[in-house]
């Protein structure tokens, strides 16, 4: 048991650094998507509201191929 702790902290920090890039990254992104469906160019709208459609329904689709 003893020998498994420094690959637990290993993964530890591996992790938080993931999460601290993951978060700020996936905040701003969702910012920059929301902003842009409010748009007054319906194009632009309408082109970030099927993007937000198409990655909502990613996770559904991943497990349903491998079925």
């Amino acid at each position: 048991a003893r020998t498994a702790f420094p690959v637990l902290i290993k993964g530890l920090v591996t992790t938080l650094f993931l999460v601290s890039i993951a978060v700020p990254t996936g905040f701003v992104l969702g910012l920059l998507l929301a902003l842009t469906r409010r748009s007054p160019m319906r194009a632009v709208a309408a082109t970030a509201a099927g993007y937000s459609l198409v990655i909502r329904g990613t996770p559904l689709l991943v497990p349903a191929g491998r079925a």
